[in-house]
């Protein structure tokens, strides 16, 4: 069987599609330089914090169900860092102290609990 090698973009496309399971991996495997050329890190690695950020209404959904009270005197809709499993917002609390706030990614447990289900798939197939 041949299979041809991803190009280092497709690559990092694959894997943000595949899931955060998959992204965590990667970010692994993006400080392997003794494994990958540099072309291939440097896609890599842009899956540590320079990933899309959640859509508005996900945005909203999470903001939501994570502060159900006003706590926040000010809060940056948009993220200044996004990751696989959430993104970082700055805000300020109600004495002005600036805090960088973490939102998790709307059904981010679910989602991880799928990727958990194929990897343990994927790796009982190849052995059975």
């Amino acid at each position: 069987m041949f299979l041809k090698a991803l190009k280092p973009k497709k690559l990092k496309e694959t894997i943000f599609y595949l899931g955060a399971s998959f992204i965590k991996l990667a970010q692994v495997l993006a400080t392997r330089s003794d494994f990958f050329s540099k072309e291939y890190l440097d896609e890599l690695k842009e899956l540590h914090d320079k990933l899309p950020k959640m859509s508005k209404s996900d945005f909203e959904d999470v903001f939501k169900e994570s502060f159900k009270e006003e706590c926040f005197k000010k809060f940056e809709n948009e993220p200044i860092a996004s990751a696989s499993i959430g993104q970082v917002h700055i805000a300020y609390l109600q004495d002005d102290t600036k805090v960088a706030v973490k939102l998790r990614r709307k059904n981010i447990l679910y989602k991880l609990m799928y990727n958990i289900y194929i990897w343990t798939t994927g790796i009982y197939l190849l052995f059975n």
